[in-house]
């Protein structure tokens, strides 16, 4: 009984909510011009700027469609055009106020999914019409919640009920919610108001894109435009390199992915290389401000505050968009208004002379111009793309020989008895080459893979792609450390000591043909190349050697570095035996040598004194110890004692030596002291080498 009670009343509230507003309204979009995809110009830095361009007539609108995630991209970049003299006459798109602020603005609040009973609470004194079965109509008085027991097999169980109790003209009429099948507002405002918030509702769920709508005004057809720039996939490469005996011919091809809910017909493609800086702000998300909330204590009247103006601290005043605009010079303000209309100038490099190599580039040619934009290259694809969305293409870019050697590459961390196959390529191609993996074709055989970073003309690059079994290394390091130079400066004494490292790569080719070993030596920014006089190349990290090897010549590269290690010693502090060890050595200068010996001289004489001064100090806490003595036996055998009067005549001879010995250590101490600014007098400003 209880669970059909339930099913009834489930029913019966969905009537209800399908009831409420009556028929809803479904949200059409506004009829408008349709403007489609003409350019779309791809970055390596993962956004895509996306141009639009048609024609319209008169006022008209323009409606594109985003995802919620794309909106902050657009609000910051879209970039609106009237070409022929017409005008915008403003950008509409839904906004994103959070929901539950949004819906509790309206007389109904539907935030929080409230149950039927809380909905027709807050409509208390609305007038409705309530079919149960009959029809009521009447004006909601309240809605009474009541516990009902009923009386199953297990025992009674209690539950809640609703009722609607109405003001109608026959009087108060009280109706259980369950029993209501249906029931319609008779307010206007509040059906109005009901059928928002269920759109407002129904659009939070809706994944298709947002409509942002431009508006044009005008008379006559025109020409419009409309750029913006969305996250994109990064475009990418990948080359094949063929290498056929002394000639080297590279192949390479663009990855291009549409991304988007659009084909693309007839569009004209773009592929930036470069990393312009980018980044997301949450520009479609309202920002409200959190405002402290004051109440006046006992109600009194109490007057705002004043505040004194403040400074903004140092560095961090905001600049204002008329400081921005005058900051930029006039050629990065044209460079800034070109990358606003479409990120590319319109005007393209003529065509690259296409040349027909005999093996891998045959019956394939390059499929874009080239040219510069900026601090960008670019490759803007000759002929109109077609590509479906969600669908990829491969688009080639690079057909032409390259100026390439080949080496074998060594760098004991990577492989310590063998080097790699490689080559060392110089971008002669005119243009710039992104970053990509690189297979590698031998007499067109494969012979392994490689990775190519960015490279710019006239650069060059070394690739590898496999071991050089026929190569055989063995490197071996030798250190030694020793004294180079002892100085004086300033009464310290600098001691600079010479390392030397000394690496050999013993090298021997095995094969019948002659190898170009290229040493990847690692590069320490602390030591002193000193042998070999050259190096071919130096990286961040590593000088790189070449040596030439013929076939099954044996052959050793030395590599020499020095590290200078500065010691620095005050002579204040250092001891006598330090002082006798410099100034016996033979290896430092004979005037360093003399230096010592006189500050040995100056040493000795002050280490002899305070060893007496040490001497009496022991002495008098010899003493000292003595009369403790003496006066315990005075207290255990009393003053009057025999023994007791030799006690005090003791204790008074030892006062007279205390005298004594505190005057020689008195005396000491003035001696110690003169003795050690004569030392540091002596040392004060100087300097011996």
């Amino acid at each position: 009984m209880k669970a059909a009670h339930l099913v009834s009343r489930r029913l019966a509230v969905l009537f209800v909510i399908f009831s409420l507003g009556g028929l809803l309204s479904s949200a059409g979009r506004t009829a408008a011009a349709e403007l489609p995809v003409t350019r779309v110009v791809l970055f390596s830095s993962g956004v895509g700027n996306f141009i639009h361009s048609g024609r319209i007539t008169g006022d008209d609108v323009v409606t594109l469609h985003f995802s919620a995630d794309q909106m902050n991209d657009v609000l910051k970049s879209m970039v609106v055009n009237d070409l022929d003299g017409g005008s915008v006459d403003g950008i509409i798109y839904p906004s994103k106020e959070p929901l539950t602020r949004a819906l509790q603005r309206f007389a109904v609040d539907l935030s929080g999914n409230p149950p039927l009973a809380g909905l027709l609470k807050q409509i208390r004194g609305a007038a409705v019409r309530v079919w149960a079965p009959d029809l009521v109509a009447g004006r909601i008085l309240s809605v009474e919640r009541r516990l009902q027991k009923t009386t199953v097999a297990a025992g009674t169980s209690e539950f809640e009920t609703f009722t609607l109790n109405l003001d109608t003209r026959n009087g108060f009429k009280a109706i259980p919610l369950g029993a209501i099948s249906r029931l319609q507002l008779d307010n206007a405002k509040l059906n109005a108001d009901l059928n928002r918030a269920l759109e407002m509702l129904a659009g939070a769920t809706d994944r298709t894109g947002k409509p942002v709508q431009i508006r044009f005004r005008g008379q006559g057809p025109r020409r419009v435009r409309i750029a913006y720039l969305i996250e994109t996939p990064v475009w990418k490469t990948s080359y094949r390199l063929d290498m056929r005996d002394k000639d080297f011919f590279m192949q390479g091809w663009a990855i291009v992915e549409n991304s988007s809910d659009s084909d693309w017909h007839n569009v004209h493609l773009v592929l930036v290389s470069g990393r312009p800086i980018s980044f997301i702000q949450d520009l479609y998300t309202p920002l409200y401000r959190s405002r402290p909330v004051v109440r006046p204590r006992d109600y009194a009247a109490l007057r705002p505050r004043q505040y004194a103006s403040g400074m903004p601290a140092p560095d961090t005043r905001i600049r204002s968009k008329a400081a921005v605009r005058k900051a930029l010079q006039p050629a990065a303000r044209m460079e800034y208004r070109q990358a606003l209309a479409g990120g590319v100038s319109d005007k393209l490099a003529a065509p690259a002379e296409k040349e027909v190599p005999p093996a891998m580039g045959s019956g394939v040619s390059s499929a874009v111009d080239t040219g510069t934009t900026g601090e960008l290259f670019y490759f803007a694809v000759q002929q109109p793309v077609a590509l479906a969305r969600h669908q990829s293409a491969l688009i080639p870019i690079v057909n032409r020989p390259i100026a390439a050697q080949r080496v074998s590459v060594y760098n004991r961390a990577v492989l310590p008895r063998h080097p790699l196959n490689g080559v060392w390529l110089r971008n002669n191609t005119g243009f710039t080459l992104a970053a990509g993996p690189v297979t590698v074709y031998a007499q067109g055989t494969y012979a392994g893979d490689a990775r190519l970073g960015s490279l710019v003309p006239g650069d060059r690059r070394l690739l590898t792609y496999g071991v050089d079994l026929e190569v055989l290394v063995d490197a071996t390091v030798k250190t030694e450390t020793r004294r180079a130079v002892l100085k004086i400066v300033d009464g310290i004494l600098e001691e600079k000591h010479l390392s030397v490292f000394q690496y050999a790569y013993h090298m021997e080719n095995k094969s019948p043909k002659p190898r170009r070993v290229v040493v990847e030596h690692p590069f320490n920014g602390r030591r002193k190349l000193t042998a070999p006089q050259h190096y071919a190349e130096k990286s961040a990290r590593f000088y790189r050697f070449e040596k030439a090897l013929a076939p099954g010549e044996k052959t050793t590269l030395t590599v020499r570095e020095e590290q200078i290690r500065l010691q620095r010693l005050g002579l204040l502090d250092m001891t006598l035996a330090q002082l006798l060890v410099y100034s016996s050595n033979s290896e430092i200068s004979p005037a360093v040598r003399k230096t010592f010996k006189t500050l040995a001289t100056l040493k000795r004489t002050l280490v002899s004194l305070k060893a007496k001064r040490t001497d009496q100090n022991d002495r008098l806490q010899a003493i000292s110890r003595d009369q403790d003595r003496l006066r315990k036996n005075i207290r255990t055998v009393g003053t009057a004692s025999e023994l007791g009067r030799r006690y005090l005549a003791k204790l008074s001879t030892q006062e007279d030596r205390i005298e004594s010995i505190r005057g020689k250590i008195a005396a000491l101490d003035r001696q110690i002291a003169e003795k050690r600014n004569a030392l540091k007098a002596y040392l004060e400003n100087l300097s011996v080498e």
